[in-house]
């Protein structure tokens, strides 16, 4: 039986630093967050135009359904660097 490996996400960057390689894919994500959220409003205004709806109705659906978009920003969290000094 074959066994498939996928490389951890960290480790697909190319920089050299651990702190580097998460800024790294922070980034990527934020990227590809942002053409996702691009990509459905794209299928939207397709399946609006398509059903023929409009004005007041498309806005009642899309409050209605309405799911947060990505801003790019993650909540900051305190970092506990106190494990790598030896300190706990």
């Amino acid at each position: 039986m074959a066994t498939v490996f996928h490389l951890p996400a960290l480790l697909q960057s190319p920089e050299g630093t651990l702190a580097e390689r998460v800024a790294s894919w922070r980034s990527r994500v934020g990227e590809v967050d942002k053409q996702l959220a691009e990509n459905q409003r794209e299928i939207d205004d397709i399946a609006f135009r398509l059903y023929g709806i409009e004005g007041v109705d498309r806005r009642a659906i899309e409050e209605g359904v309405a799911t947060p978009t990505p801003s790019g920003e993650e909540p900051e969290e305190p970092e506990d660097d106190s494990w790598a000094a030896g300190r706990n």
